[in-house]
């Protein structure tokens, strides 16, 4: 496991009573050892109106929610087609709701919106388990960690390479197979699974910029205090496996790539490497 900068404290007794008499009050009895990332407390219980797609809620009050912790093939949409599984993941998302009567119970995060307004939470059924695990579990939807909403991070992506290994759902399709940095002028944009050969490595006041040929890969300000500077100085001169969303360069579009690395829950595995 690899070192980080800082990690949530834990919470303290008082906070803990009543997160446990929450979850009494939600059908605790399906929380328990065998659930997969139980919830550490319940703050809302909501009724759905309508699921969106694999990731994507639409509640009976009209607020629109986004599950936290998880990223799922994207649906068509404005004349692009839709994504390997992507109806596979939203029919998934619709029967563990009907199966719970359309009524979830919500754990935000500790940014409770994200930048279209969308709730952003870990929702459970009525029994107390965890749907976005679940979806991992299928092979449905990859782990993928947005700080500071990294409170079950390390559980999602534990189930992510256990679905990985078992080539669960969509973990055999060709678009989930790692896109090596050296070809990354071939690869479409959108989310991949990269391995970056990191040539080099700069701080400067926009944060650190990895440099892997003709892909960039940028942890902001905001972002670099999750991750261990001295470790993360280490990859100098080595290979990454890391996710998340490809982007043309915007000063350089045809020659190169940009990739925000968010968390270092969203490195898969690192080693050395001899340069070509």
């Amino acid at each position: 496991m690899h070192p980080q900068a800082h990690r949530k404290g834990a919470p303290g007794r008082l906070f803990c009573c009543l997160s446990f008499a929450l979850l009494l009050g939600f059908h605790a009895a399906g929380i328990g050892a065998d659930t997969l990332c139980p919830a550490q407390r319940i703050d809302e219980r909501a009724q759905v109106q309508r699921v969106h797609d694999g990731d994507t809620l639409r509640l009976a009050d009209g607020r629109k929610l986004r599950l936290i912790g998880i990223d799922t093939p994207e649906r068509s949409r404005k004349g692009r087609p839709a994504q390997p599984f992507a109806d596979e993941a939203t029919q998934a998302l619709r029967r563990l709701i009907d199966a719970s009567g359309r009524r979830i119970g919500l754990q935000f995060g500790e940014q409770r919106h994200d930048r279209y307004q969308r709730l952003l939470a870990h929702v459970f059924d009525r029994e107390g388990r965890n749907l976005n695990a679940a979806l991992i579990r299928q092979g449905l939807a990859v782990a993928y960690t947005t700080p500071p909403n990294d409170r079950l991070s390390a559980c999602y992506h534990r189930l992510d390479r256990q679905a990985g290994a078992a080539g669960a759902g969509f973990w055999n399709h060709p678009k989930y197979a790692i896109v090596d940095s050296e070809d990354i002028l071939d690869a479409g944009e959108g989310f991949h699974r990269v391995r970056a050969h990191i040539r080099k490595l700069r701080f400067n006041s926009n944060g650190a910029w990895l440099y892997a040929g003709a892909l960039a890969i940028h942890i902001r300000p905001a972002d670099l205090a999750e991750f261990d500077l001295g470790w993360l100085t280490s990859y100098e001169g080595r290979a990454m496996i890391l996710r998340g969303w490809l982007r043309r360069d915007r000063y350089q579009p045809a020659s190169k790539r940009y990739l925000r690395l968010r968390h270092p829950d969203n490195i898969e595995s690192g080693g050395h490497y001899m340069p070509r």
